[in-house]
């Protein structure tokens, strides 16, 4: 245990938040540039986040955006390891959510590589089951994480409004997909929720931070 404390002390756990965000976004930015290179149109009007990530994709624009899923379903994990051990040496009044959180964001985790294991245009089934997945283990992860705000001693209860928002996007997105609503809201409302989960990866990487000094 002691090993592990160590370990623990000497690691900037916010690292972990700080490149997982980094490595998506320059990712992301990279298919984007790809796939349009060759005159091809991509809208988030339009498009699925998971169009970068077809077989069929111009340019072979799915190699840097699969990377980019498989890399960041490796790093998040650490990253949510490093914020639960603060959690629990912070005096958070329910050992068990901090682990349940952990054992939902690790199947996030998982969900996501499978997203990239399993491309739309060649495994469709497998794909939108693994994407179902990611979406609704996230959207758990960021209500839980607002319970650990509010009953956690260092971190203000104002932040559990992040999280239950994100939440709410979430679900509305979920929504949008099961009732078949106007597509260019279903593409709008998938990037809003990839942009949000950027969002909340610097933000965790603060709280990294905040707990960690005492």
């Amino acid at each position: 245990m002691e090993l592990i404390n160590n370990i623990y002390r000497k690691i900037n756990g916010s690292l972990f938040y700080f490149i997982g965000v980094c490595i998506s976004i320059i990712t992301i930015i990279t298919s984007v540039a790809l796939y349009t290179a060759g005159g091809a149109s991509y809208s988030i009007f339009t498009n699925f986040v998971s169009d970068l990530g077809a077989t069929s994709a111009p340019n072979n624009a799915f190699i840097a955006f699969n990377i980019g899923l498989v890399l960041n379903s490796l790093i998040s994990p650490f990253g949510t390891l490093f914020l639960a051990y603060l959690f629990l040496n912070n005096n958070v009044s329910k050992n068990w959510i901090v682990w349940f959180w952990v054992l939902v964001n690790i199947i996030s985790s998982i969900a996501t590589f499978l997203v990239a294991l399993f491309p739309e245009d060649t495994m469709l089934g497998p794909h939108i089951v693994a994407a179902i997945i990611t979406f609704f283990f996230g959207m758990l992860s960021y209500i839980i994480y607002s319970i650990l705000a509010i009953i956690t001693d260092r971190i203000n209860n104002i932040h559990s409004l992040f999280g239950f928002l994100l939440a709410a996007l979430s679900i509305i997105f979920m929504l949008s997909w099961v009732l078949r609503i106007e597509l260019s809201l279903i593409t709008l409302l998938e990037w809003a929720v990839l942009f949000a989960g950027w969002a909340f990866g610097i933000y965790l990487g603060i709280i990294c931070l905040k707990l960690k000094k005492k």
